[in-house]
């Protein structure tokens, strides 16, 4: 049974280049980007910017955004600050994005749709609510829709915590409750019991153990549990610097993974403190760089390489996002 939950925490899923934010391009145009961009009066913030310092000690990865490519940027940032209390910001003096405590995400306006099928290595995002249950009680009387894609429930799920659970989830949770719901752009998100902030991203593969080591040797971060075994097939996690939360399960009907380029979920950022060091170190461990550092039009330097599951991942120069 509790294979099935953390099968319904999952899904399923690849080999192009990145677009537009994702292609690594320099900035030629320092007045890109204006504050009348933006309808409403909201914080700057600077993240990776000119302005900021780079602490070389602080050598700390944090998940430092998730991109989200979109039909309707206001739309899509109405959603966020109704149902997940997420906050409009400024970032580097260039668009809006959203602050949901402690990333950010970034949106790409790319219109047109997106399919409905989930096929992605990246599969969803996890907010934490004190009692899920309620929270989609009274959001679906506001319209929100239930996601029951690849055989997710068609009501929120409570329970007590399995044993099997503990390593994934908040301390002090002891009845574990959750509910897929759909984004504007399609994007699948999830809500489940803990802490009230941007709690997880979740990865869909077909060898966990092989793709948990993977990752915990790039970001230097240690499995939450030995292996995949060790819970019975409920999957393996990492937790990074802030809280956030990578978790890791494969799905027996995943199909042939495809790119998240242009998916609704399109890729995933960590920050460094020495992005020169980071692209070093990706090199030296044979990873598939897409693109050479640069200054893109975030106004932060990066570079991308493929993940396993054909996952694209960036990596930003910047420190931990200090809000105003």
């Amino acid at each position: 049974m509790w294979r099935l939950v953390f099968a319904v925490l999952l899904a399923v899923a690849c080999d192009s280049e990145p677009r537009s934010e994702s292609d690594g391009r320099e900035v030629t145009d320092p007045d890109a980007g204006t504050r009348a961009d933006s309808p409403r009066d909201v914080p700057d913030v600077c993240s990776g910017c000119l302005a900021e310092r780079p602490d070389h000690s602080d050598v700390a990865i944090r998940v430092h955004h998730v991109h989200l490519n979109v039909r309707d940027v206001r739309e899509t940032i109405a959603f966020y600050e109704k149902f997940f209390g997420a906050r409009e910001v400024w970032l580097n003096d260039h668009e809006s994005a959203l602050w949901a405590d402690p990333i950010l995400i970034l949106l790409d306006e790319v219109g047109g749709d997106f399919p409905d099928t989930l096929e992605m290595g990246l599969e969803h995002v996890g907010l934490g609510v004190a009692d899920p249950v309620k929270w989609f009680d009274d959001a679906s009387r506001e319209g929100l829709e239930i996601d029951t894609r690849n055989g997710a429930p068609t009501a929120a799920v409570s329970m007590p915590l399995p044993e099997q659970l503990s390593p994934f989830v908040d301390p002090g949770v002891d009845t574990f409750s959750y509910v897929y719901v759909r984004g504007p752009n399609r994007e699948r998100i999830e809500v489940w019991s803990g802490l009230d902030r941007f709690r997880h991203v979740h990865f869909m593969t077909r060898e966990v153990d092989e793709t948990v080591a993977w990752y915990a040797q790039l970001l230097n971060a240690t499995p939450l549990v030995a292996s995949a075994s060790v819970t019975f097939g409920l999957g393996n996690g990492l937790s990074l610097a802030g809280g956030v939360q990578l978790f890791y399960a494969s799905m027996p009907a995943t199909g042939e993974f495809v790119p998240t380029d242009d998916r609704p979920l399109g890729h995933i950022a960590f920050s460094v403190s020495d992005l020169d060091a980071m692209l070093a170190r990706s090199e030296q461990l044979s990873i598939g760089v897409v693109t050479s550092v640069a200054r893109t039009e975030h106004g932060f330097r990066s570079f991308f390489v493929r993940g396993p599951d054909r996952v694209l991942i960036e990596f930003v120069e910047a420190g931990s996002i200090a809000m105003p």
